[in-house]
């Protein structure tokens, strides 16, 4: 029998978790014009906050999650993410209102794989400041990426992206697993691979470190997608 393709495990992870907590699942393939694949995302996004702000559809957050992720841990509910990185701003002085996105850290430092955006207009404006930032490609990383984008924004405070958005702890919605030892490097409590209890587990940039497979995200989807609570 044919194994089943790594999206599929994605899909079936994302869509099992939609309706465990009555959550709207949205899938686009849209190509991105101009922009390289990694884009892609940005336009489901920019639909989707279209939608809640012309009274179409009712979300106050919208997760942007990369095809190459699994819901470890089905318990854990989008609003606790969201209250708990809220929470989080405020203690490093920022105003709970004031937050338009909640991102993570890696070793890079920004990863752009798992993030959730307020549907507002400012996010809309944001998407397309985003789009048109220009930074200097990383011959390794051959097209101008949207992480590359986003990192600089933030670094550089452009469009005023970092005072809107507070970055959390790495294992709260963004998890790596042990093959993949890119993490975040803030606390030492927090600089670990995935475990149990972990929301999300990320394969991020597994086909660049490891070359030696054949099917590198397939192969740890398969391991790990069987660990999933």
């Amino acid at each position: 029998m044919a194994e089943k393709p790594p999206m599929t495990d994605q899909y079936d992870s994302t869509a099992e978790y939609a309706v465990k907590h009555n959550y709207d699942l949205v899938f686009d393939f849209e190509p991105s014009r101009g922009h390289g694949k990694s884009w892609e995302k940005l336009n489901i996004t920019r639909d989707t906050i279209q939608k809640v702000l012309s009274g179409e559809k009712q979300y106050q957050w919208v997760w942007m999650l990369d095809y190459d992720t699994l819901i470890m841990n089905s318990a854990v509910k989008l609003e606790e993410v969201v209250e708990k990185a809220l929470a989080f701003a405020k203690e490093e002085g920022k105003s709970r209102q004031a937050i338009q996105m909640i991102l993570t850290r890696d070793c890079e430092p920004i990863n752009a794989g798992s993030m959730i955006f307020r549907t507002t207009p400012w996010m809309l404006e944001m998407i397309e400041e985003w789009r048109a930032h220009e930074v200097i490609v990383d011959p390794a990383e051959g097209d101008r990426l949207e992480q590359g984008s986003l990192r600089d924004m933030v670094e550089k405070n452009v469009f005023s992206v970092a005072e809107k958005s507070v970055v959390v702890p790495q294992t709260w919605m963004n998890s790596y697993p042990e093959e993949l030892t890119c993490y975040d490097p803030r606390d030492k409590a927090l600089e670990r691979p995935w475990k149990r209890g972990d929301f999300v587990i990320h394969f991020a940039g597994a086909a660049w470190h490891h070359k030696e497979m054949e099917d590198s995200i397939g192969t740890l989807m398969r391991k790990y997608h069987q660990l999933a609570e």
